[in-house]
């Protein structure tokens, strides 16, 4: 059964089901078509995703320009979508350049509070607009930072207890869990577990994959991707795992074996950056390009004018700019885009300092009208 919003009816439309298994390291790929009621997406914006942690040895430059290219290597999996785009040699020189892209770096030791052996880690932040323009230049589609929030309801079986993940009981599971998520910039939501939880759903409706449970009791949290896991402790230190991944009327499941909970969950992240990543990155890349006129009001000065060329510029599904008229504090663009104007709005009020001010009368025109604000 698909999972049905209890939003207002907008029509029926066909989507196509996708269905994953994976076994002995062999994924199966069955496709069937499924009638849903249509419903909108709740896409979020995902903060700080040229960011990276990694470990250091110490603070010398040698180390500390081996933890920068480690750092990026990171990056570039969140922002492109693909776990694999190491294997690039243009993403393998652009990673040897690693440092030239670094906007701040600090450092930090773990573990004094607690007692443990301090570990030194360094803190990277990159240049979101140099790398873009980098990827553009080599072909390499980039993952914006607007992306489906994730729900995330977990059945643990240990054997000696079954209970429901959730921050509150099992904090470093948890945390484990965020962490793999944040690494590939995917913002994940655990359920509550509070009384309206316990009263909607249940350790057993996870476990047998009950999908109208499931969809009754995640609608309070107005997350438009569903990830239900299903973790089964077996003999000695193996995990057998389940996965089934809910998003706009697609349905895929995947099975793994882990050898720890904590592998387990980030086996179930994995597979959900892969399916939405084929969605949204390789998608986009699919879409036709278009042209739109923009308008942007508020340009005090050449800084204004560089900041907003630039802004614009690193937007990943932008293609060109064309200036065509500056005049006083006004200025008129042309944009081609890979996509439709919905997602170039959604694109341009993400930029900070960038507010709409476009009538409905003057947006059905074609043009957008935007004003620059301190």
């Amino acid at each position: 059964m698909a999972i049905v919003s209890d939003l207002p009816d907008v029509g029926v439309m066909i989507w196509l089901q996708i269905v994953w298994f994976k076994e002995s390291g062999v994924r199966f790929l069955y496709l069937v078509f499924l009638a849903v009621w249509a419903v909108s997406s709740a896409a979020v914006e995902v903060k700080d995703l040229y960011v990276s942690e990694v470990e250091v040895a110490s603070q010398s430059p040698e180390d500390r320009n081996g933890a920068i290219r480690l750092a990026l290597a990171d990056i570039l999996v969140k922002v492109t979508g693909r776990r694999d785009i190491r294997s690039e040699a243009a993403i393998q020189e652009l990673i040897k350049s690693g440092p030239r892209y670094v906007r701040q770096y600090s450092y930090r030791e773990d573990g004094v509070a607690s007692g443990e052996s301090p570990q030194r880690k360094l803190l990277v932040r990159f240049d979101s607009f140099a790398l873009n323009e980098a990827l553009n230049a080599a072909g390499i589609e980039v993952w914006s930072e607007e992306r489906p929030s994730i729900l995330a309801w977990v059945a643990v079986d240990g054997g000696a207890k079954r209970y429901l993940l959730e921050s509150e009981n099992h904090p470093r599971l948890t945390a484990f869990f965020q962490k793999a998520a944040e690494k590939r910039g995917l913002p994940l939501l655990l359920p509550l577990m509070d009384l309206v939880d316990q009263s909607a759903i249940s350790f057993n409706d996870i476990w047998g994959n009950f999908d109208d449970r499931i969809a009754q009791a995640s609608t309070r949290y107005g997350a438009d991707t569903i990830l239900s896991g299903r973790l089964l402790k077996k003999s000695g230190s193996r995990w057998q795992v389940e996965w089934t991944l809910y998003q706009q009327g697609d349905v895929a499941h995947w099975r793994d074996e882990a050898k720890s909970a904590s592998e387990a969950l980030a086996l179930g992240i994995d597979g959900t950056f892969d399916l939405l990543a084929e969605r949204y990155v390789i998608g986009a890349a699919q879409k036709e390009i278009e042209q739109y006129e923009l308008r942007v009001s508020g340009i005090k000065g050449l800084d204004d004018f560089v900041w907003l060329t630039n802004r614009i510029k690193a937007l990943s599904l932008i293609e060109t700019v064309e200036w065509r008229e500056l005049s006083g504090e006004s200025a008129q663009l042309s944009l081609t885009i890979k996509g439709d104007k919905q997602a170039l709005r959604r694109a341009l009020d993400s930029v900070e300092r960038l507010f709409l001010i476009t009538s409905d009368a003057e947006d059905q025109e074609g043009e957008l009208f935007y004003q620059i604000r301190p």
